[in-house]
């Protein structure tokens, strides 16, 4: 994700002077699957390391790591 967002910091404005819209579509949807896709892995994460009586922390945790990062 990183690396797509470096690349549209650089070229975002040629790409919207000449109407890439395909390529800036591509770029958006790559990046969307990417940030699903990393959701659905720390998701899947927070369940494995979690003891089974602490589960129910898990959205919490998730929910306050995300406020603090």
């Amino acid at each position: 994700m990183s690396a797509i967002l470096y690349y549209l910091e650089i070229s975002i404005e040629l790409l919207v002077e000449t109407k890439c819209i395909y390529t800036i579509t591509a770029l958006f949807t790559l990046m969307i699957f990417v940030m699903s896709f990393q959701d659905i892995a720390v998701d899947a994460w927070a369940v494995e390391i979690l003891l089974p009586e602490n589960s129910s922390y898990a959205g919490a945790c998730q929910s306050v790591g995300q406020l603090v990062g």
